[in-house]
């Protein structure tokens, strides 16, 4: 479902609005069997959203989220089952630390795309803020997408990746002129990031369809070198059996 609702030039999160609140900082929980406390990942999901809006809804009747709402659970602390060192409790509701000043949804204020939240009641935090769909990027994107696959048609020679990649390359080329146009906002891909290093990795799709294709040229050539070394080897056995056969012949055996 698409998120439709614009506050403050941000999307409103709802119960199908895909956010997802990481915390920023560990969620220290006592773990058994003795209590010793470990810092965990803790995350919530705006699909759990309750004691949201009971009247106002959006983008397909979802439960909207303001001020006094939350994320019933969060996940990633099971472990600590002692509870958390703040809260005494684990896998609990997440809750809004920022909102919409200016914007209320039934008398409370709209929560909000990078509203932080706090975590496993209260026991940590997400300074980072909420995660999900950018409005305007996303109908962007999508007209970008449905313009390549009109344009972009698959020949006699084509199989699902090259034409996979003709598509990519399509898309790569309109955000670049987007970009270069000036227009907002800026667009730019997903990209992998170097594990040595901690930097983006900047390779591209082509390059790695072109590192594909001479790895598959090189499986190609190891296969048929494995075939000629076979065969090799089954000529010297009927050589040997030749030869061992004459040697009988003229010995009289």
């Amino acid at each position: 479902m698409a998120v439709t609702i614009n506050v403050n030039n941000l999307t409103l999160c709802h119960k199908d609005s895909g956010g997802i609140s990481i915390a920023t900082l560990p969620d220290v929980c006592k773990t058994p069997p003795n209590g010793v406390p470990i810092p965990y990942p803790n995350i919530a999901y705006a699909r759990d959203l309750a004691k949201g809006t009971q009247t106002v809804v959006a983008d397909g009747g979802n439960m909207c989220a303001n001020y006094g709402s939350e994320f019933s659970k969060s996940t990633g602390d099971e472990a600590g089952s002692i509870g958390g060192v703040k809260s005494g409790t684990f896998i609990k509701e997440a809750t809004w630390l920022t909102f919409s000043f200016n914007v209320r949804i039934e008398g409370k204020a709209a929560c909000r795309l990078t509203d932080k939240m706090y975590h496993n009641h209260q026991n940590t935090v997400n300074a980072s803020g909420l995660i999900q769909r950018v409005l305007a990027t996303q109908k962007l994107l999508q007209k970008m997408l449905c313009d390549c696959d009109k344009e972009v048609q698959p020949t006699k020679d084509d199989n699902c990746l090259t034409l996979g990649t003709k598509k990519h390359d399509c898309m790569e080329k309109k955000k670049a002129e987007h970009n270069r146009l000036g227009k907002k906002p800026k667009l730019d891909g997903e990209r992998g990031y170097n594990k040595k290093t901690g930097k983006p990795s900047f390779r591209s799709r082509r390059d790695l369809f072109e590192r594909f294709r001479k790895l598959k040229e090189l499986r190609k050539k190891i296969d048929t070198a494995k075939t000629a070394l076979k065969a090799t080897k089954a000529g010297a056995k009927v050589v040997k059996l030749i030869y061992t056969s004459q040697l009988r012949s003229r010995d009289g055996c």
